[in-house]
């Protein structure tokens, strides 16, 4: 398949500019994403089934231990990781989880999530316990503000009684930063990846005719896209800090132009004790249904309605909106989004920000 369709790519190389390469290749690259996404996806369904011991099984295997950091599926490996040692844990499974972390750590000893998950395991292991206590206090020193080593190093330390819920520093370290630093990122993502995808699909089934009918959709849309190149490049990004109000609702109010516009991106702080929900979105005053295939996420995840961090840096989901948008005759559009936002706290407690909270936690943190 990859040398058929790399030969058919190479006439065309020979005939059309770099720019269509480029077009064409970014084409190639989430379809390649696209592959480990649905490996991860069958993954995750095992985790949510409990079917656990199978869950820990595929991970072993081709392709998740080929990856590399910084590899095009690196992301959806961790995403998994990061879930099952979540489960594993609240489920109390500590030598399933001391076997997970160790291979996760040993795999990436960059990656803090794996050492917390891995640290907090050995504390539950008979007779290593002031080693796992130690290991947690000491990376907590080292990164006091990321979330699921602060959560660890405060049971930790609340097990040998040397710090109450009322003492946690750790608390008061992370909640100042959950209000600011949050971004919004308006993207245009053109539909070659799509037709690009469908050109190697149509090839796998030998179907030669279909073949020749997705290049010229690709290169009728080429002119499309050089045309209003400098807008599908463009990116506007917007920093804003999260308003609740009495209810925990924060709206964020931005105005878009429905032909090129595709996808809203939200980036909430790194490594914050936030989690969220209740994601609404309106379109010209219009309640929209949000459905999961509108959803994508690098470095959180979803479960139980609510979208988690996986610990990692620059946590982001994505909404795609171009279905939304398409049937709408306006140079601009007005959009309003809407999300309530929860702090969890290191025992695993639940609050709603709304207004009088953050007012309070501020304030508290003084």
């Amino acid at each position: 398949m990859a040398a058929g369709v790399l030969f058919t790519l190479l006439l065309v190389m020979t005939v059309f500019r770099q720019d269509l390469l480029d077009f064409i290749g970014t084409g190639i690259i989430t379809y390649t994403v696209n592959n480990y996404r649905e490996t991860a996806d069958n993954v995750s369904n095992k985790i949510v089934r409990g079917d656990i011991d199978s869950a820990m099984k595929s991970l072993k295997e081709e392709p998740w231990q080929a990856l590399l950091p910084g590899d095009r599926g690196w992301v959806y490996i961790t995403a998994i990781n990061r879930k099952l040692a979540d489960v594993l844990y609240r489920q109390g499974l500590y030598e399933k989880l001391f076997e997970l972390s160790k291979v996760w750590h040993k795999h990436n000893d960059r990656d803090l999530a794996a050492r917390a998950y891995l640290y907090e395991s050995i504390r539950h292991l008979p007779g290593r316990e002031e080693e796992g206590r130690a290991a947690l206090k000491r990376e907590f020193d080292k990164f006091p503000t990321h979330r699921i080593i602060a959560r660890f190093n405060s049971y930790a330390q609340m097990s040998s009684g040397e710090i109450t819920t009322r003492t946690m520093p750790s608390y008061r370290q992370v909640v100042k930063k959950i209000i600011d630093g949050w971004e919004l990122e308006l993207r245009w993502r053109a539909e070659h990846t799509t037709l690009v995808q469908n050109l190697i699909e149509h090839y796998d089934d030998n179907r030669w005719s279909e073949i020749w009918k997705s290049l010229k959709e690709i290169w009728k849309f080429y002119f499309v896209w050089k045309e209003n190149k400098e807008l599908y490049e463009k990116k506007q990004i917007r920093e804003f800090s999260i308003q609740p109000d009495a209810d925990g609702i924060n709206t964020i109010v931005m105005s878009v132009d429905p032909v090129i516009t595709t996808t809203l991106r939200i980036d909430p702080p790194s490594h914050s004790m936030l989690t969220i929900s209740g994601i609404k979105l309106r379109i010209n005053d219009q309640p929209m249904e949000l459905t999961e295939g509108m959803f994508e996420y690098a470095n959180m995840y979803e479960r139980d309605g609510y979208i988690w961090q996986t610990g990692m840096n620059k946590p982001r989901f994505y909404l795609k909106v171009a279905g939304l948008l398409g049937n709408i005759a306006q140079t601009k559009v007005p959009i309003e989004l809407e999300f309530k936002a929860f702090l969890f706290d290191e025992m695993g407690n639940t609050r709603l920000l709304t207004r009088n909270i953050i007012d309070e936690i501020v304030n508290s943190a003084e």
